[in-house]
């Protein structure tokens, strides 16, 4: 009897969370509602349903384990998300992103518009969807056997990273690029008396809780891209240093962002290709007259599940037609 009221409890938990699902996407209730909008659009669902699983009675163990086995459902769901649901979040996301400014120079070139997504990611909402977008795409290659850990630069979008790397349960690691001042100097480098090894515990923030006798496998991520540099001298060095260390990893080959902010003339991918055979995975290219687009649709412009949302796929339209979209099935 006990079971069957505590099989009963579980089913109705989850019926609960599908029904709170449908109401975000339909979108009833605003985002400002207060408590009730922070249950509906999932600002500690995770916490909500390990809390009620514990106080069934479950060992925190064991709502734990449950509490994943879900996460896993929703990372499924993520696998199966189509191309068109992508572009279109992602320019919800940009959206709510996008600064307008007098003329600045951001990336490779000269805008108008700023993108900025490292404000994104201090909403739980905006952070979220940049993790599932990134996430929807690490999973058309990592489907079978998810990373191991996640290299993300710290000057780049910390916070994005460690989110992306709790959802695949893999550890997070900040690059430390030799520019920052908090990168650490082998005062006796230049002796040839060099220290991989601490190396890689201190500027590698995270990877002294890798085991280094497993032949783990990671990837390197961050929420956008212009001309790469970041996002190579942390595969570079990472790669460098595993080999000089005879670690037993995966040398890292998938690096995932969300889009590039501009269409510069410099050919990123065939780049990264000629630099150590790697691939530079995003959903999406921008131009300036794409980002003004983007910039003047309202919010009601933006529907993600309708079947017709004309002004976003127009926007989408123009992109195709012009080789902008980078997702395998566009």
């Amino acid at each position: 009897m006990t079971i069957d009221i505590i099989g009963w409890i579980i089913l109705t938990i989850l019926a609960i969370d599908g029904i709170r699902d449908t109401i975000a996407r339909v979108g009833w209730f605003p985002l400002n509602s207060g408590r009730i909008s922070n249950f509906i659009y999932g600002r500690s669902d995770e916490k909500i349903i390990e809390k009620a699983l514990i106080s069934l009675g479950y060992e925190k163990s064991e709502a734990t384990k449950i509490k994943y086995g879900m996460t896993k459902s929703r990372i499924n769901e993520l696998h199966q998300m189509t191309a068109k649901i992508c572009y279109r979040k992602l320019i919800q996301i940009i959206k709510k992103c996008l600064i307008k400014t007098p003329s600045m120079r951001y990336g490779s070139s000269t805008t108008n518009y700023y993108i900025h997504t490292m404000m994104g990611s201090q909403n739980q909402d905006i952070l979220k969807d940049m993790s599932e977008l990134l996430i929807h795409q690490i999973l058309q290659d990592y489907s079978d056997s998810l990373p191991d850990f996640v290299i993300v630069p710290k000057s780049g979008n910390p916070l994005l990273g460690r989110y992306v790397a709790s959802q695949l349960r893999a550890q997070c690691i900040l690059y430390k690029d030799p520019n920052e001042k908090s990168y650490a100097n082998n005062p006796d480098a230049d002796l040839g008396n060099s220290n991989p090894g601490l190396d890689f515990q201190i500027n590698f923030e995270g990877a002294y809780y890798l085991d280094e006798k497993k032949p783990l496998k990671g990837i390197v991520i961050d929420c956008n891209v212009s001309g790469g540099t970041q996002l190579y001298n942390a595969t570079k060095a990472f790669n460098a240093i595993i080999e000089q260390m005879a670690l037993p990893y995966q040398k890292i080959q998938n690096i995932y962002t969300l889009f590039r902010v501009d269409d510069a003339h410099m050919n990123i991918d065939t780049f990264f290709e000629q630099n150590g055979n790697l691939k530079l995975h995003r959903i999406f290219d921008l131009t300036e007259q794409i980002k003004e687009e983007i910039a003047n649709l309202s919010d009601d412009d933006i529907d993600i599940y309708v079947p017709s949302c004309p002004k976003v796929d127009t926007i989408i339209d123009f992109m195709r037609n012009n080789n902008l979209l980078r997702l395998s099935t566009n």
